[in-house]
């Protein structure tokens, strides 16, 4: 961790110790300890995957520890900060920060700054997170976003939601310094209060930095700023690519989704479609994407949320002409790819730069018994590499983990977690870890 880190990290915590004396402030502490045993020098998939970074492929042993503050005003604003710290001892063993932030809230906006992961969502059963461009695989980068709290009502049916945000990878990479743009734009039809439509545009953009291959740097204008905001090609100071295409790495998706309740309980059927370019943008990519449906039941013994989820990134608008070949997450500029710290953003399966089109059938069953969750996932997934270097024969195997976990009274939680991969032409992956998680509220 470099000086900076540290002392943001310290502050953080000088911060929350002194708002722990006001009556207002709720303070919430917790920590982690994880060690595995596995018949590989890699871990199964599934226990390392979506993890944000916490436990990666070559773990032995893990440990993070976090402290949350939330201070309340008088007009129901509330100010949140945070710091995880964290530790293993796999591909890069030093101690880290995992999220480090300050977020304003309002009933109907909030500011964060800092790094803060994205919020698990169906139980952490998700392939991606239900974002094909941001799971929960990475590390958070730091930033500043600003977005919609809840739905901004239009009109009886109408509704709209909202995002900004500016990051900045501040890893190892190709590209030092490299930035990232995002918005986001949901727009709502609620049919009545069982039945809900939505459809978001999502988009991201890498731009800036300078490049350690080159030497030379990416524009960084107020005026590249638009031109990276409305997707623009990149003047005489850009790259050749960049002034044929759009400035910079653009990265998108649209989603969709239809979510319903019946007497059996809640449906949510989705789709996200990425795009990278126009013709991922007008759909000659079909059917690549995510299609997802997850059901939380009513009064079914023990199961809390079943997921599928069928993911596609084989075509990328086809293997022929100046509009194919999309190779999802990796760019000619930004060589480092759709990563931070060395791990995909996005969909875990896509695995840069050698691995990119993917075809894969998802299960995840998420029960609670009296004090025990269990939770489990299985993948069947086939690996194709890349037009560029197809996998020859395609690397076919299945992906599974179980984890369960007893809830004591007082003394925190203990988990087993196991994995088995079973993928052709690679040696078969077995592992188990023993969890201790304890927290303070």
């Amino acid at each position: 961790m470099n000086l900076k880190g540290t002392l943001a990290i310290f502050f953080i915590a000088g911060f929350i110790s002194q708002l722990a004396f006001a009556q207002e402030i709720e303070v919430n502490a917790d920590a982690t300890i994880t060690g595995f045993v596995s018949g590989d020098e890699a871990l199964p998939f599934w226990l390392y995957s979506n993890t944000t970074s916490k436990i990666d492929a070559s773990t032995n042993y893990a440990a993070d520890a976090g402290l949350n503050a939330s201070y309340t005003f008088k007009n129901n604003h509330t100010l949140d900060v945070g710091a995880i710290l964290q530790y293993n001892d796999g591909l890069d063993a030093e101690v880290k920060r995992n999220e480090l932030y300050a977020k304003y809230s309002t009933p109907s906006f909030s500011i964060t700054a800092g790094a803060k992961a994205e919020d698990e969502l169906q139980y952490g059963l998700s392939t991606s997170n239900k974002n094909f461009q941001m799971s929960r695989n990475a590390r958070p980068f730091p930033g500043v976003s600003i977005k919609t709290e809840k739905p901004i009502v239009l009109s009886e049916n109408w509704s709209f939601e909202a995002e900004l945000a500016h990051y900045e990878l501040n890893d190892d990479r190709i590209v030092e310094g490299s930035r990232v743009h995002h918005k986001m734009l949901q727009l709502n039809y609620n049919v009545n209060k069982d039945h809900r439509f939505s459809i978001a545009i999502r988009h991201y953009a890498m731009w800036g930095g300078k490049s350690q291959l080159t030497g030379n740097k990416q524009p960084t204008r107020l005026s590249d700023f638009f031109k990276i905001f409305i997707s623009q090609r990149g003047d005489e100071e850009a790259s050749s690519n960049d002034q044929n295409n759009a400035l910079g790495n653009h990265l998108g998706s649209f989603n969709f989704a239809y979510d319903f309740n019946t007497d059996a309980g809640k449906f949510s059927l989705y789709h996200n479609h990425p795009f990278e370019d126009g013709s991922g943008s007008g759909f000659k990519n079909f059917p690549d994407g995510i299609w997802g449906l997850y059901l939380a039941p009513d009064d079914v013994w023990a199961v809390k949320g079943i997921l599928y989820e069928f993911v596609e990134t084989s075509d990328q608008s086809g293997a022929l002409g100046r509009s194919g070949r999309d190779n999802y997450f990796n760019n000619r500029v930004y060589r480092s790819g759709w990563t931070y710290d060395g791990n995909t953003i996005g969909i875990p399966f896509i695995v840069v730069p050698g691995n990119t089109r993917v075809t894969a059938h998802h299960l995840g069953v998420f029960m609670q018994v009296k004090r025990f969750d269990i939770a489990s996932k299985v993948s069947y997934v086939e690996n194709k590499g890349t037009y560029f270097t197809p996998f020859d024969p395609t690397q076919k195997g299945y992906y599974t983990m179980l984890n369960t976990t007893y809830n004591t009274p007082k003394y925190g939680s203990i988990s087993i977690l196991t994995g088995f991969d079973a993928i052709s032409s690679v040696k078969n992956k077995y592992g188990i870890g023993l969890q201790y998680s304890y927290k303070i509220e």
